[in-house]
């Protein structure tokens, strides 16, 4: 690295030399800090854009959906009675039964 031999003047050059390269790696790094906040920044923001956008257009469908839950279990209810009436759910309705009752006697 420094030999013995350079004089006081070159050593002072060479330290000065080290200084301005040391000086140009801590303002890269600092770029690179000051960048890495920036898009950390940004990405928060987009996520929270991002949230706030669901909200507008997901609201009015959680508003309908939420003064209309009565109407919604109501055609439910008879939806389930218009299933239970099919003939294929009472064929599926006693299988199952049958089912039920050879493993409780199966015990």
């Amino acid at each position: 690295m420094l030999d013995k031999k350079l004089n006081n003047e070159e050593k002072l050059e060479h330290i000065y030399q080290m200084t301005l390269e040391n000086h140009e790696i801590l303002k890269s790094i600092r770029r690179q800090q000051y960048m890495g906040n920036v898009f950390r920044v940004l990405y928060w923001l987009v996520i929270l854009g991002a949230l706030g956008g669901m909200y507008y257009y997901l609201r009015p469908v959680v508003m309908f959906l939420s003064e209309n839950s009565g109407k919604i279990n109501e055609a439910l209810l008879h939806l389930n009675v218009l299933k239970d009436q099919l003939p294929e759910a009472k064929i599926i309705n006693q299988v199952l039964e049958g089912l039920q009752k050879s493993a409780t006697s199966g015990q």
